[in-house]
């Protein structure tokens, strides 16, 4: 539950940057109100996970939710590169301590923001 909420929070978010290179970490805290674009989740670290607007979620106390955004090759998405390819890999980890208990990722295409437009 906690990996797929904000799994289908960034869903709903623009791709992002377009010049390749290096990801940057994010600077969030508190809340995600004011994010576009799923490269601003890059880096994210919450313990415990909140919502969007930085509320705690109940029963989340002691979980630690992380969060991933990569470039990768479209026909590899297992490969990270820094060039732009029009495809993103995004990780959330769920994990207490130093044990994953979770993973979700998914692709994100550049494509994807004029489809849905």
């Amino acid at each position: 539950m906690l990996a797929n909420d904000l799994a289908e929070e960034m869903a709903g978010k623009s791709y992002g940057s377009t010049a390749g290179g290096t990801i940057g970490a994010t600077t969030l805290s508190g809340t995600r109100a004011g994010v576009t674009t799923i490269d601003q989740y890059h880096g994210l670290v919450e313990s415990p996970p909140a919502t969007w607007n930085g509320v705690g979620i109940s029963g989340a106390g002691g979980w630690t939710r992380s969060t991933t955004v990569e470039r990768v090759l479209s026909k590899s998405p297992s490969t990270v590169t820094t060039d732009e390819t029009g495809v993103k890999r995004i990780t959330i980890r769920l994990s207490r301590g130093s044990t994953v208990y979770a993973k979700v990722s998914f692709l994100r295409t550049r494509s994807w923001d004029s489809s849905r437009n």
